[in-house]
């Protein structure tokens, strides 16, 4: 059996380190104001594709779009909708996109049920441009929603990690 030298194992490590320093996940942490472009689709159990759009500012300056799915799908005061699904993309102002899904989150509604505490966990499912060799990542959203606005606003930090 050969024996590895403790240079040999100290250079083997090393390298070992670099490799895992390219490869880190990077955070990112912008701010979000978006106003509602579509209030989706509602029956009487669900609302889909309730999107907003507008900028991201921060670490990775952009339009955020995200689509939600939750139910029930109207506010009611101190009432609590769970987010089941949705989309999202992130344009950069050289048109770099990032995208992904919406797994879950939840919408906690005021006593008016004007306004709402809203989070979101999001999956990075792939990207073009820039972020064309992305291929996952994960992120969330933590804000407020104002259905008082006209039209709504969803403003809150957007965190990706990629």
């Amino acid at each position: 059996m050969r024996r590895i030298s403790l240079s040999t194992l100290m250079i083997l490590l090393g390298g070992l380190f670099w490799v895992a320093l390219v490869f880190a996940a990077t955070a990112y942490r912008d701010r979000y104001k978006g106003v509602e472009t579509s209030p989706g689709v509602a029956d009487e159990n669900t609302r889909v594709g309730r999107t907003f759009s507008g900028p991201a500012s921060g670490k990775l300056d952009g339009t955020f779009v995200p689509s939600l799915n939750y139910t029930p799908p109207d506010a009611s005061p101190r009432g609590t909708a769970s987010i089941f699904g949705g989309s999202w993309t992130l344009t950069t102002a050289n048109s770099s996109t990032l995208f992904g899904s919406v797994p879950q989150g939840s919408i906690q509604w005021s006593t008016t049920a004007r306004n709402a505490s809203v989070t979101f966990d999001l999956t990075i499912t792939g990207g073009t441009g820039d972020f064309v060799s992305i291929v996952g990542g994960n992120g969330s959203f933590k804000g407020t929603l104002n259905n008082g606005d006209t039209p709504p606003t969803l403003q809150g930090q957007l965190n990706l990690t990629f």
